[in-house]
């Protein structure tokens, strides 16, 4: 009897069954670490919004201090329904740890500010 085996090379999984293999590439790239990092923060304002009981459709101020990720600073506030901007008297304040470090949010419902 003949076994084949496949290992994968650093970054890589491989997985063979049923004659087919497939190799999957797990390298996390800065790109990658960035988009995670703005899926983090948009899931914490969300939470924000929910803790301050804001309707769904309430439109927001959201200050982002420290090492947040500014090329997606758009994709955080069209999910959560933001602009960004300073924010007096938040509603709400959250430290935030993403892989640079800790981001402190500070959210206000829109016509408030």
């Amino acid at each position: 009897m003949v076994q084949v085996h496949y290992d994968g090379v650093e970054g890589h999984d491989v997985l063979s069954e049923g004659g087919f293999v497939v190799a999957l590439d797990t390298a996390i790239t800065p790109e990658l670490l960035s988009e995670g990092d703005a899926r983090e923060l948009v899931r914490n304002i969300q939470d924000m919004r929910k803790d301050a009981d804001y309707a769904i459709s309430d439109r927001i101020v959201v200050e982002l201090e420290g090492p947040a990720p500014r090329e997606w600073l758009g994709y955080i506030m069209d999910e959560v329904l933001g602009t960004h901007a300073a924010v007096s008297k938040a509603d709400r304040e959250k430290q935030i740890e993403v892989s640079a470090g800790l981001v402190t949010a500070r959210i206000k419902r829109d016509g408030k500010a």
